[in-house]
């Protein structure tokens, strides 16, 4: 490395890098080898950098707060106006960044960069590892790790399309049920199998704990709302059987719908059309026969449904409900519901399929996506034929199921917690 090398700083290093990669290497000439990240350094050196903007940042944000007109012309610029300006929330953003230290935004700023995924791992790698940078103490590693983790709620709600405002975090409303699939999508990779972050062996069940609006008490048609349950069952692995327990603690088993296991949604290539078609398939291959006067439910319906209870009983790998996500946005008449709530009050945004009677909701978290609850309802007046009882008739509103999922843990037998 020449003389001129060794005067120059950082950023020149880095601007020289563009051209001439292995000019980046001068960055690390008194680097420890025995220090097995080197990210703690680089964040370093990338917040020095991101710090000399600091002040024209704080000058437009402090004036977006004032006038709501963003000064920035940039078209990327005008897109987030756009998305905060849905929830008319773009000058308390503008105000809670401005009012960020500038160390904080500075870190805010780099983790938008690299993603929320690597959030943790950053944490944690400036936390444990105090390697100095060339211009910094050697504290800074431990200091930045602990404003990265004040930060990270602020970052994953830039990264997720939320606002935070009164310190409650406000999902922004997606524009279309392709929005929600690909969000949905995305956020998939940050969940694990079941609530304990346990992958399932063949042979295991996934346990499933839900709070449920019971069945009318007066056998009328549909559920109670003013009553809430417990219930619990236990799905195979190899999405075959399911089972639940009687009030007399006996353990009913029986067969479970569709009848796929994650293994076989798992296998390569895993594409939304490609599940939605292995879906179909099995579907057809039942060749069940439809009792009463009533039409039978359409394909679209009945893969709805089935993608509907594959997502609520089955543990699934992240790739595997990602794709389901996206195929269900594909789904001729299924829409979003941006006002859906889960039989625990928690508020969400569905999934929902309406068959022109009944609606049916598949409820997500509007912040990261995680399975919530299910609800359905009838949307019209109707007779309900049956085969061994009186026709009943069934008023619009009448609410048909209520869920909302409360814990999943892989197990290795029914009737285990």
């Amino acid at each position: 490395m020449t003389l001129e090398t060794a005067e120059i700083d950082d950023a020149e290093l880095i601007r020289r890098s563009v051209g001439d990669p292995e000019q980046f290497a001068a960055l690390f000439d008194a680097y420890d080898l025995a220090v097995p990240l080197a990210r703690p350094r680089l964040y370093g050196i990338a917040t020095t950098l991101v710090a000399r903007h600091r002040r024209q940042e704080e000058r437009l944000l402090r004036a977006l707060a004032r006038t709501g007109v963003d000064p920035l012309p940039e078209p990327i610029a005008d897109t987030v106006v756009r998305r905060v300006a849905a929830q008319d929330k773009e000058r308390e953003l503008a105000r809670a960044l401005a009012s960020l230290s500038r160390d904080d935004r500075d870190v805010l700023l780099l983790v938008a960069w690299e993603g929320r995924d690597r959030l943790l791992a950053a944490a944690r790698a400036l936390d444990a590892h105090q390697e100095p940078s060339r211009h910094h103490k050697p504290h800074l590693g431990r200091h930045l790790g602990r404003r990265l983790a004040l930060a990270s709620a602020l970052a994953v709600a830039i990264g997720a399309g939320v606002i935070v405002a009164n310190d409650r975090p406000h999902a922004m409303p997606v524009a279309n049920v392709r929005e929600l699939g690909e969000r949905a999508a995305r956020a998939a990779y940050d969940h694990d199998y079941d609530d304990r972050g346990q992958a399932p062996n063949p042979g295991q069940w996934l346990y499933v704990k839900q709070l449920q609006a019971p069945q009318s008490a007066d056998g009328g048609y549909g559920v109670d709302l003013s009553r809430r349950e417990i219930g619990e069952e236990w799905n195979s692995v190899d999405g075959l059987q399911t089972a639940a327990l009687f009030p007399n603690g006996k353990l009913l088993v029986q067969g479970n719908h569709p009848g796929l296991s994650a293994a076989e949604l798992a296998r390569r290539p895993v594409t939304p059309e490609g599940l939605l078609a292995k879906i179909r398939q099995k579907l057809a291959d039942m060749h069940i026969s439809w009792t009463g006067t009533d039409a039978p439910p359409s394909m679209d319906e009945r893969l709805f449904q089935a993608v509907y209870q594959i997502m609520g009983t089955q543990a699934l790998p992240p790739e595997v409900r990602a794709a389901l996500f996206r195929g269900l946005a594909t789904i001729p008449g299924v829409s979003v519901n941006q006002n859906a709530v889960d039989a625990d009050g928690r508020q969400g945004v569905a999934f929902s399929y309406s068959d022109g009677w009944t609606r049916y909701d598949l409820i997500l978290d509007p912040v990261d996506f995680r399975f919530l609850g299910t609800y359905g309802v009838t949307v019209r007046d109707r007779t309900v034929d049956h085969t061994d009882s009186p026709s009943q008739f069934v008023k619009a509103g009448t609410p048909l199921t209520l869920t909302a999922l409360l814990d999943t843990k892989v197990v290795d037998a029914p009737g285990r917690k």
